[in-house]
């Protein structure tokens, strides 16, 4: 990967927030019919349903899915070969489903029961007793925002996450204040706190994270830029993405470990969180070339994953050509 990283870029804030969009319509009807069915239905039917509406939805905006495909097709080019990845953009609608089965299952009496393995957690124990925090550098799998915090509270971490103002499925005032939080509410269950990155610029956030880690916490931290945040554009496979600056610079900031941390699902339906050893910060005068080093070894570290696991996440959508 020998090719020149641009410098770093800063977005602008998103556009003014809708009051009600016709997404949030789709997501009423939608969760009508899934918010029974997730109640009712055996846990092995769920990724049969979700293939099935995945390959619906696909045919549906089929100039969307080709195109999409395409853009998948060029930037794997030769990378390997003898694999089905032509169907990545159809895998990913699909798998964007099932997460609304485990969150309403969650909402029912004795909520949703699935121990997720744990892997590498000796490094989350192994960078806590250095006494600086401890950085989850998340990738955003598709499994990944229950699983992922489900799993670290089943092992017995209690974690901070740092996340969107709008996470979850909707970005109208509406969603924020009714859809999103059968996201949030469920997933707070499995956190000592959940930080918001605001829609308004200020500091608050940064300070949070800084005295987190400063008390030897342990936080997790996505890959993905939100609105607001600083990224950097960097090679991976036959293309380049955007990756956020924000784990990297508060780990050289606070000398907090800095961990890599996928999601995958198995073939037999199980989940597991790989935690990769620590990414070590190199020993540079220039923080900025501090930053896109890190996040150069992180592009490589998630390449690797995206080619063994061609259904990990959505960032395949994040790489142009």
């Amino acid at each position: 990967m020998n090719k020149t990283m641009p410098q770093t870029e800063k977005p602008a804030l998103d556009e003014r927030i809708a009051l009600f969009t016709v997404k949030d319509l789709q997501l009423l009807a939608f969760y009508t019919v899934i918010a029974p069915l997730a109640w009712v239905l055996p846990e092995r039917i769920w990724k049969t349903f979700s293939c099935i509406v995945g390959y619906f939805v696909a045919l549906l905006h089929i100039k969307r899915t080709i195109s999409r495909t395409k853009r998948i097709l060029y930037v794997c080019a030769e990378k390997w070969k003898n694999f089905n990845y032509s169907l990545i953009e159809i895998k990913i609608v699909s798998g964007s489903i099932e997460p609304h089965f485990q969150y309403f299952r969650e909402y029912r009496y004795g909520g949703w029961k699935k121990p997720v393995k744990l892997t590498g957690g000796e490094h989350i124990d192994k960078a806590l007793e250095q006494g600086n925090g401890c950085i989850l550098w998340v990738c955003p799998c598709l499994y990944g925002n229950l699983v992922e915090k489900k799993g670290l509270y089943q092992g017995g971490f209690a974690l901070h996450h740092l996340g969107s103002y709008v996470h979850g499925p909707s970005r109208s005032k509406f969603g924020l204040k009714f859809l999103n939080p059968i996201w949030t509410s469920i997933e707070k269950r499995y956190l000592v706190e959940r930080i918001t990155i605001p829609l308004k610029r200020n500091l608050t956030y940064i300070r949070k994270i800084e005295r987190c880690l400063r008390q030897n916490g342990l936080i997790s931290i996505s890959c993905e830029p939100n609105f607001d945040q600083k990224r950097l554009c960097v090679p991976i496979l036959n293309g380049k993405i955007n990756l956020a600056t924000g784990a990297p610079s508060f780990s050289l900031s606070t000398g907090a470990a800095l961990l890599p941390v996928f999601t995958i699902r198995k073939r037999n339906n199980e989940f597991e969180i790989f935690i990769e050893s620590p990414i070590d910060a190199p020993n540079l005068r220039n923080r900025h070339q501090a930053v896109e080093m890190l996040i150069h070894k992180y592009a490589e570290l998630l390449e690797s994953y995206m080619v063994r696991y061609p259904n990990l996440t959505y960032l395949w959508r994040s790489i142009s050509p």
